[in-house]
């Protein structure tokens, strides 16, 4: 004759479940961690590294903090600086990073977001030559409301281009970079909405990469 458990024992054995349950969890949160610990690309002097190397500049950070819920960092008052140059190339209010396990063990970050960004480009910044070499691939960078600059030897040819929306995929990966942008465009007066694909990057012939481009203008009155 078969035993009815009691009462007692299903509670027993619900407690038991719930209990291998929570310890289950707690290991693959832990081998996560252990994981993450491991593949962690995103440090202070990693992340400093890749933004000097792809830039070609020194860079530094007014604070910096690494976040586990969701994976990434934040580092914020972000400069990036050339040579004796009296006025950075690039200043970020507030940059955020954001990766998955699973993306990081491809070496690739899944966004980036650029909160007040400022690009200051002059005829020296120009002519620099392209940073070459591995690094992380960017899946998507946002930088809306980042104003691009770029200033002359005559103050009068100085222009400004305001972006209010902004976005690259793909960014250095080794097949095209898809971007979309809606920007004001300084002269003729008017906004602009891009979209398009550039690359890949042909280092032989720069003028020569691949870059189809779709351009919709509104001129201001």
């Amino acid at each position: 004759m078969p035993t009815v458990a009691t009462p007692e024992q299903h509670r027993s054995r619900g407690k038991k479940t719930l209990l291998i349950a929570v310890l289950i969890g707690l290991v693959l949160v832990i081998c996560r961690a252990a994981l993450a610990h491991h593949y962690w690309p995103l440090t202070q002097s990693a992340v400093r590294s890749d933004l000097a190397h792809v830039t070609s500049a020194n860079v530094r950070f007014g604070s910096f903090h690494q976040t586990y819920f969701p994976l990434g960092c934040v580092a914020e008052n972000v400069v990036f600086q050339r040579g004796d140059s009296p006025a950075p190339l690039i200043t970020i209010r507030r940059l955020v990073i954001r990766a998955y396990l699973s993306g990081m063990l491809r070496n690739h970050v899944n966004v980036v977001r650029a909160e007040g960004m400022h690009i200051l480009v002059t005829g020296s910044d120009l002519d620099e030559t392209r940073s070459t070499g591995r690094h992380r691939i960017v899946d998507r960078l946002v930088a809306d409301d980042a104003v691009f600059e770029i200033r002359r030897s005559d103050p009068k040819r100085n222009v400004s281009f305001v972006f209010h929306k902004f976005m690259m995929k793909n960014l250095g990966g080794l097949d095209p970079v898809s971007f979309s942008a809606v920007l004001d465009n300084p002269l003729p007066a008017g906004q602009l909405t891009m979209s398009g694909q550039f690359g890949p990057w042909n280092s032989a012939d720069s003028e020569n990469t691949p870059s189809p481009v779709n351009i919709r203008s509104k001129m201001l009155t």
